[in-house]
């Protein structure tokens, strides 16, 4: 028999927002056949289940630290919350098919790395901001520069451009131009793939996997004597 040991994804249902339909959390699974390797040899220890389990998790650990440790380069975090939610689920002795989990609870995240269409849930278009609109230091858009706070003062209307609508913003009071863009409005927006969290799992599984079974299973038999 063979051993072999897979990255695979798998989308297991995770919290939504108010008002939409439950999307489903993005998560890798590492995952190894040893046990059944393991149960034809004639010195199968007790301890071996344990230790494989033991070594998937450690490279789930190993997977863990490097998507948190590649989150700022691939988007602007403006809290920590997104890199506090990279998780881990242990994989057991038990198992069938020995298996640990990294992933996350955040729904949004699953858009980021399966890529989506995102669609208005209450009104018939979905405001999308554009590089007019102020932000503060750590990115955010406060209700102060959302549209419909917005549309209540001076200098901000509404025109189309190409047929989309968009929010303007008179840069002086008295004069017609400049404008500037802050928002536009359309029925739904796609988001891309950009987090690429099966490949950084599949990465640490092809450099840590290997190491982290020899190191496991050398402790497993030194417990056994």
């Amino acid at each position: 028999m063979t051993l072999s040991t897979t990255s695979c994804a798998r989308a297991v249902p995770g919290p939504s927002p108010p008002g939409a339909a439950p999307p489903k959390q993005p998560m890798a699974e590492i995952k190894t056949n040893a046990i059944e390797v393991a149960r034809e040899i004639s010195d199968f220890s007790k301890q071996t289940p344990f230790a494989i389990a033991r070594a998937l998790t450690w490279t789930a650990k190993d997977a863990q630290e490097r998507i948190k440790q590649e989150l700022p380069f691939r988007f602007t975090l403006r809290n920590n919350w997104v890199r506090s939610g990279i998780r881990i689920k242990p994989a057991k002795k038990t198992q069938r098919i020995p298996t640990a989990v990294v992933g996350t609870p955040d729904w949004f995240m699953r858009e980021q790395e399966l890529g989506a269409i995102r669609r208005p849930k209450k009104s018939k278009l979905l405001a999308v901001p554009m590089r007019g609109v102020r932000r503060t230091k750590r990115g955010t858009i406060t209700k102060a520069n959302k549209p419909r706070a917005l549309l209540r003062k001076p200098k901000h209307f509404i025109n189309t451009k190409n047929g989309t609508p968009i929010l303007w913003r008179r840069r002086f009071k008295y004069k017609r131009y400049p404008i500037i863009p802050l928002w536009r409005f359309v029925p739904k927006a796609k988001i891309d793939e950009r987090w690429r969290l099966r490949e950084s799992v599949g990465f640490v599984i092809d450099k840590r996997l290997d190491r982290n079974m020899r190191r496991s299973l050398r402790k497993a038999l030194e417990n056994a004597k």
